[in-house]
């Protein structure tokens, strides 16, 4: 028995570790959504990529690879739902990142709460020496691909108030965004950090909303739907990642967030960006 253990131990080793590698995997994930409208023309597509929790990446290689496959994704437009420049660790990583985006796409940011714990001021001069469109609870209409296409922002304050207070962020959402109500004859993007609105975010008058801040819900073990643990929602989170479609016709698509950090690592849970397809289906 103990020469057939020895003979087999490397294969077991082998193939344990051959399980394992999937759950540490850090590679990024490019999931692909399409979205179709009746407000774009059938054949009318716009390509668009979300970005979400970067977190002032300190790694210049893991920067280039991002900036590569960004590159390589082609998009019309490129979203950031926030927590891309950090409180904590150095804003010099987001601002080489920006500036490997700058000939990408044209680039629009809705803060998250990391910017708001952080020095707001300078990370708004950063942003514009990027040549990014800041959304601090606004709106700019764009044509894309010959489509004009509405992209509004909503700020994400680190305030007591607004912590797990649906009514207050709805309350908010409404009066910011009410002149919207009456813009029906274009397609209407929302940029918003905090992914757990989902009862807000049915109530205000956009097509897509998009979303970050709870890192794919940073474990996602095998038989789970959701990861185990998002911030603000707690255990067993019900919106980490993926797209889902509201009544009313509104849709939602969550990113599992770009940041890595090596100390606190993600399980069966990949960093990833996001391609989102506009498809226009009016005849």
């Amino acid at each position: 028995m103990g020469y057939l253990m020895r003979l087999c131990l490397p294969f077991l080793l082998a193939g344990g570790a051959a399980l394992a590698w999937p759950a540490f995997s850090m590679r990024y994930a490019l999931p692909e959504y399409t979205v179709p409208t009746p407000k774009l023309p059938a054949g009318a597509r716009v390509r668009i990529l979300l970005l979400s929790d970067l977190h002032s990446e300190p790694s210049a290689k893991r920067r280039d690879k991002l900036a590569a496959m960004i590159h390589a994704a082609a998009p019309d437009l490129i979203l950031l739902a926030g927590d891309i420049v950090d409180d904590l660790r150095l804003r010099s990583g987001a601002e080489a990142f920006f500036r490997e985006l700058q000939t990408a796409a044209p680039l629009y940011y809705a803060y998250g709460n990391h910017e708001f714990r952080g020095d707001l001021p300078e990370i708004d001069r950063l942003l514009q020496r990027a040549g990014v469109h800041i959304l601090s609870d606004c709106w700019e209409t764009v044509n894309v691909c010959g489509q004009r296409i509405l992209i509004a922002g909503m700020d994400d304050p680190e305030s007591p108030a607004f912590q797990r207070n649906t009514m207050l962020w709805g309350a908010r959402a409404k009066k910011v965004f009410a002149p919207l109500v009456g813009e029906t004859g274009c397609f209407r993007i929302l940029i918003s950090h905090r992914p757990d609105l989902a009862r807000v975010y049915r109530s205000l008058p956009f097509d897509l909303v998009v979303s970050g801040h709870a890192h794919g819900g940073q474990v996602h073990l095998p038989g789970l739907p959701d990861g185990l643990y998002a911030p603000d929602q707690g255990l067993l989170p019900a919106d980490t990642g993926g797209m889902r479609r509201y009544p009313g016709g509104v849709t939602h698509i969550i990113s599992r967030g770009a940041a890595v950090y090596p100390a606190i690592p993600r399980l069966w849970n990949p960093p990833e960006l996001v391609l989102i397809s506009l498809q226009g289906t009016c005849q």
